[in-house]
């Protein structure tokens, strides 16, 4: 449940593909007591256009995160959010999907995926360093997270 978030601030996501938006900036994301439930489909293509597997990033920079979302119900979830998760803190981000991606409605068969594409510039001011596991939590009921098996590593 969302409830289990719990943010500083709300901050919206902007519009995928909308360049003039500034970085959306990280919240506290409170780990569930009970895990959320394991659900959807997601990728995290890139970061700052590079392969995101094994990004390193510094702390207080602005990166670009691209990639792809869907509940489990393979449709676009209408509220979701980036998160980070530390050994010591844990961050969220919102995500806002909108995007083309007519290549993940062919792998999957899924025409509710169409427009399942999310481009989002997130500010790292304020994230610690370390290493982190990324997921994206769909905001649905219930909320269920899905894995994005990318570990991401902030570094001074």
């Amino acid at each position: 449940m969302l409830t289990s978030l719990v943010a500083c601030q709300q901050h919206e996501a902007p519009i995928p593909g909308d360049q003039s938006t500034d970085a959306v900036k990280s919240a506290v994301y409170q780990i569930p007591v009970q895990p959320l439930a394991a659900g959807g489909d997601c990728a995290l293509d890139s970061v700052n256009g590079t392969p995101a597997a094994n990004a390193s990033l510094k702390t207080g920079a602005s990166a670009l995160f691209a990639g792809w979302m869907g509940d489990a119900q393979k449709q676009v979830p209408e509220k979701a959010e980036l998160i980070f998760k530390g050994q010591g803190q844990s961050y969220q981000y919102p995500l806002r999907a909108g995007g083309e991606r007519q290549d993940v409605v062919s792998v999957l068969g899924a025409p509710g995926l169409a427009k399942s594409g999310y481009n989002v510039t997130l500010s790292l001011g304020g994230v610690a360093p370390g290493k982190y596991a990324l997921s994206i939590v769909n905001g649905g009921e219930p909320a269920t997270e899905c894995n994005l098996n990318i570990d991401l590593t902030i570094v001074d």
